[in-house]
């Protein structure tokens, strides 16, 4: 993560609930709509055996804050282990887990609530109203998240590197509430 900093430079610190975040600056890049620069950090913190990386700092914070109560560790998670072995098992260098499920949560209540938004917290098709075409798309007629929730699950990734480069693997097991 430090490679990706901007200036190479040590990342900052800071405490919340007697934890440490960790920002890392990542270098700037230009919009597409006003040509202007823009920074971007991604946000790190350890808690529960955990290391929880996001660009969202305010997801780095509700993860602390989650932290605090007693939920059920990521290991107990139904499914997990067997969508672990399709991807070749733990032992591979990088074991990932993406609780899709939230992910989307927070991005289709943000497309659904905010759909005439131009800022960062569109996520990644902000750029796309910024040009124009948010005439073409109205989100706000999306049903309730809750709706159609069925249809995100979770997404487990691993990755190792071979004299021939970098390998990667995700698999992204089948909704158990999709029957």
């Amino acid at each position: 993560m430090a490679l990706a900093s901007s200036q190479g430079n040590p990342p900052q610190t800071r405490d919340f609930l007697g934890r440490k975040i960790y920002t890392i600056p990542l270098p700037s890049q230009r919009t597409l709509a006003t040509n202007a620069m823009a920074s971007h950090s991604f946000y790190c913190t350890v808690s529960g055996g955990y290391i929880a990386i996001t660009a969202d700092v305010s997801m780095i914070e509700d993860y602390l804050r989650s932290a605090e109560s007693h939920a059920k560790p990521l290991r107990e998670t139904t499914g997990l282990a067997g969508a672990v072995w399709h991807i070749g098992g733990a032992g591979r260098g990088l074991l990932g887990y993406e609780n899709q499920r939230e992910l989307m949560r927070v991005f289709f209540t943000n497309l659904k609530n905010n759909s005439d938004t131009t800022s960062a917290e569109a996520g990644p098709l902000s750029e796309v109203w910024r040009k124009g075409t948010h005439d073409w798309l109205d989100f706000s007629l999306l049903p309730e998240y809750d709706k159609v929730s069925k249809y995100f699950y979770f997404t487990v990734y691993t990755g190792s590197t071979t004299t021939d480069g970098l390998a990667f693997i995700f698999f992204a097991p089948r909704p158990p509430r999709m029957n």
